[in-house]
């Protein structure tokens, strides 16, 4: 009886994260459409105008170049997060089958991304596997705003009691690097909130020339 117990907690436990995480993947999605993409859909309008003005009075070519290039990040930054949006709203179930999407819509958009995913994959709970999964999306997000160009690399580590993510990427060069001001932020605060609903601790930061992001969940 304590046995039927506590699998009967385990299964409630379950639900109601899952029932939590789908519930936080239609909020993210829903922030990542009314701030980004309307946001970044009037800054290129606006850069557009800028540009025009710019080049009409004999602006520094210097200042052109640089309206020009924020232009083209904000462009980028659309179709991103409209790629973002879309996945956060259809990824299959199953995280070899999520993972697969994800890593067939960033080829995509142009990137260089292998996947590797180790160990009992089905063992991973569904909700587990879809914050697994939206980790990995706006992981390859970032690499691609922050470090445009360069390979990147999905580890996924499925063991009997937790899972362990890993995306990593070059850090770009300094020249090539995005400006402070323009780029933003990795976003993190927003992505270990979501580990954190299933119980799971994310690391991020640069590591021998690579910017890592790291998430290990237990879920036994």
């Amino acid at each position: 009886m304590r046995g039927l117990d506590r699998r009967t907690e385990r299964g409630a436990a379950e639900r109601r994260a899952e029932h939590a995480v789908q519930e936080e993947r239609a909020r993210i999605a829903r922030d990542i459409h009314d701030v980004l993409a309307h946001s970044l859909g009037g800054l290129v309008i606006q850069l557009d105008a800028l540009e025009a003005v710019s080049v009409a009075r004999g602006a520094d070519e210097d200042v052109v170049a640089r309206v020009r290039g924020a232009r083209v990040m904000a462009a980028d930054g659309l179709v991103a997060a409209k790629h973002a949006v879309d996945a956060l709203r259809r990824l299959p179930a199953g995280i070899d089958a999520a993972l697969g999407e994800i890593v067939t819509g960033a080829r995509a958009l142009g990137m260089t991304v292998d996947v590797d995913v180790r160990g009992e994959s089905a063992r991973v709970p569904v909700p587990v596997g879809e914050v697994i999964a939206s980790l990995t999306v706006e992981a390859l997000t970032n690499a691609r705003k922050h470090a445009p160009g360069t390979p990147a690399t999905i580890t996924v580590a499925a063991g009997r009691d937790a899972v362990l993510l890993r995306v990593a990427n070059p850090l770009a060069p300094p020249a090539e690097r995005p400006e402070p001001g323009i780029s933003g932020g990795h976003g993190m605060p927003g992505m270990r909130e979501r580990a954190e609903i299933v119980g799971g601790r994310l690391t991020a930061g640069p590591a021998e020339g690579e910017w890592i992001v790291e998430c290990r969940v237990p879920y036994e």
